[in-house]
């Protein structure tokens, strides 16, 4: 049930603190067009008041006083921009007003400040403290907002992690203890070093899925281990080739996006050729991002998976590598190259 907030009612502060973790996830944004015309419009009127307490009709220590105002309460707007819950913004908002109050009080009191001149410079203070207060209230709200978003799509991506690891696990062990079993009872020398193999995946795999990133090092041993296997099952028809240069190993990506690709790869390119076929892993730098490509020279991909966006029912795979390559502002393409075969090149920054 909602509940009224009754500092906010009575011109106080929200009371949470956001912490440098806080303010880093809510990434505040600097101010967008409409909202410096908004703020343009409203400052003209206190610009003019401003013009005339400086006139030169007036007392110098009144426009002092102004002036130091002013830029307080400009400084304390800047800080809240980027924390609403900085204690300095939140002293300036309590006490400002108390300090200018007294002084204007103390200046009238003894016949140094003219009555228009008080009223005018009070009305400035009472619209500087509420616009402060304005944009302490809204960068609040805006850096809450922001930690719900965040939070949530923490959520939606450990999810969806989750779900790419069992779509994924399963389905190979699945088939290899099938292969296995089928070996074993049938006394075929393959059984031993099929068993080894999956044995290493599984050593290689199994702790890494609980981890929002891993190493490039890390994911290539996974997918060599996962290429071992299916070399094992396959013989002669699968050849494979890994090249991930020393100086990118510890470059961090999403776990198990390449394992997607390249079981995409031997399940829909070299498994679908009598003959077999080849897979290929690069890694590459390019300026700030990361090239990975996975090739095969299978029958290609179908044309409806060709475009950047496409997640056709069916490929859930396609779907999980770009759900969790936007986390990282990747970029999944799939091609078909005129030499035939499926090229899937992956584009993100570590």
């Amino acid at each position: 049930m909602n509940r009224i907030d009754w500092r906010l009612l009575a011109m106080g502060l929200p009371k949470r603190r956001f912490t440098a973790e806080e303010l880093a996830r809510a990434r505040p944004e600097p101010l967008n067009l409409t909202l410096r015309l908004v703020a343009l419009l409203n400052a003209l009127p206190l610009v003019g008041a401003l013009l005339w307490v400086l006139g030169p009709g007036n007392p110098w220590y009144a426009s002092a006083l102004v002036l130091a105002v002013t830029a307080v309460l400009l400084a304390a707007m800047a800080v809240a921009w980027r924390d609403p819950s900085h204690p300095w913004v939140r002293k300036t908002y309590y006490l400002l007003p108390l300090l200018t109050g007294a002084g204007l009080g103390l200046l009238h009191s003894r016949d140094l400040l003219a009555k228009q001149t008080l009223g005018l410079t009070t009305a400035l203070l009472v619209m500087g403290v509420l616009t402060l207060w304005f944009v302490i209230l809204h960068r609040h709200q805006h850096v809450l907002a922001r930690l719900r978003e965040a939070d949530e799509q923490a959520k939606a991506l450990a999810l969806t992690r989750r779900l790419a690891t069992a779509q994924i696990q399963p389905h190979f062990l699945f088939n290899a203890l099938a292969t296995l079993q089928q070996w074993v009872a049938t006394q075929d020398v393959r059984a031993a070093p099929l068993l080894d193999a999956l044995t290493g995946y599984l050593r290689a795999t199994l702790p890494l899925f609980d981890r929002d990133s891993l190493s490039l090092a890390e994911e290539g041993e996974a997918v060599r281990q996962y290429l071992t296997v299916m070399q094992a099952r396959l013989g002669t028809r699968l050849a494979w080739r890994v090249t991930i240069p020393p100086e990118l190993a510890t470059a961090s990506l999403p776990p198990g996006v390449l394992l997607t690709l390249v079981e995409n790869a031997i399940e829909h390119g070299v498994q679908a050729l009598l003959h077999g076929g080849q897979v290929t892993l690069a890694v590459r730098r390019a300026g700030t991002q990361l090239i990975a490509t996975v090739a095969d020279d299978g029958p290609g991909a179908p044309p409806e998976l060709l475009d950047d966006g496409a997640a056709p029912q069916g490929h859930y795979g396609l779907a999980n590598t770009r759900a969790r390559l936007a986390a990282v502002r990747g970029r999944l393409t799939l091609t078909n190259p005129p030499t035939g075969g499926c090229t899937a090149t992956l584009t993100w920054t570590p």
